[in-house]
């Protein structure tokens, strides 16, 4: 529907943005720019009831009346002080207030584009302009029998061959193959690995090596981080696209955290062009020659 593609333009979502910073600025007597220059604190029923929310999310139960008498005084307190720091300034020339401010604001702004939810054919767009994002890669199962370089030293390799002459030919079993080598602290024996799960369990020369052998054939000796390794890979898996159904949770996960950025990057686009940029020019030559 014609609303449904309004709703995705990143100029729609900067205006309910701005709409929204407005409305929460009346509502809760807060600037975003300078501080409330009025001697009125007003705690208004919305903010007991946040108080009162916050509250019970924490401590799973409702706050008694002294418990919630006490959380105004405590809103109060800090709103006075709040105040009194931004009447004095205090917020100029702190990188991390100013920070913070400006990530409260970024947020609200993205708060729009947070509750704006995906429908089938925005995700299946999305999923065809990302489809290399989401791809399954290339995974391999295997079985290895392990020769450790720190006891073995530079016959660990030597040991390996030995162990390998003796599978291929058949004098051991498969199944016996793990007691010609060495203790090992992980697995034997591995369900379908990706290229970067093995890397991580043993190394980059390993996964690569790993990959390039066939299957269903002992083949060796092959180095990891451990040491040396006789390896039989028992089933190759291709890389594939997935359905859009395997991958919708992080389909939309991904489409909305698009959506944050745009929002908030519109938002920001529009504030910029209310101020005239000056950049002191000899400065930044100046800077850019020392480097």
């Amino acid at each position: 529907m014609h609303w449904r593609r309004l709703l995705r333009e990143p100029l729609v979502h900067f205006l309910l943005a701005g709409g929204v910073l407005f409305g929460l600025s009346a509502l809760f007597g807060q600037s975003f720019g300078v501080g409330d220059n009025s001697n009125r604190i007003e705690v208004t029923a919305d903010r007991i009831q946040q108080l009162r929310e916050t509250w019970t999310r924490q401590r799973g139960a409702p706050p008694t009346q002294r418990e919630l008498d006490s959380l105004i005084e405590d809103f109060i307190r800090e709103e006075v002080l709040y105040r009194e720091a931004i009447a004095s300034g205090l917020d100029q020339g702190d990188t991390i207030v100013r920070r913070r401010l400006a990530q409260k604001v970024e947020f609200l702004a993205q708060s729009v584009a947070s509750t704006v939810e995906p429908s089938d054919a925005e995700l299946q767009a999305f999923f065809d302009d990302n489809a290399e994002r989401y791809r399954i890669p290339e995974k391999v199962s295997f079985s290895h029998v392990y020769f450790s370089g720190s006891n073995r030293g530079a016959g660990a390799e030597a040991a390996a061959r030995d162990a390998l002459a003796r599978l291929t030919s058949g004098d051991v079993a498969t199944a016996d193959a793990a007691q010609l080598g060495d203790r090992f602290m992980l697995q034997y024996e591995y369900p379908p690995q990706s290229r970067d799960q093995v890397r991580d369990l043993f190394g980059p020369r390993f996964a690569g090596r790993l990959f390039e052998l066939p299957v269903d054939a002992w083949s060796g000796p092959v180095p990891s981080s451990y040491g040396m390794h006789v390896v039989r890979v028992r089933q190759r898996v291709p890389s594939r696209l997935p359905a859009l159904g395997e991958v919708r949770s992080q389909l939309a996960r991904d489409l909305g955290g698009e959506r944050l950025r745009s929002a908030a990057d519109a938002y920001y686009e529009g504030l910029r062009r209310r101020f005239e940029i000056v950049v002191d020019a000899d400065a930044l030559a100046g800077g850019a020659a020392g480097n």
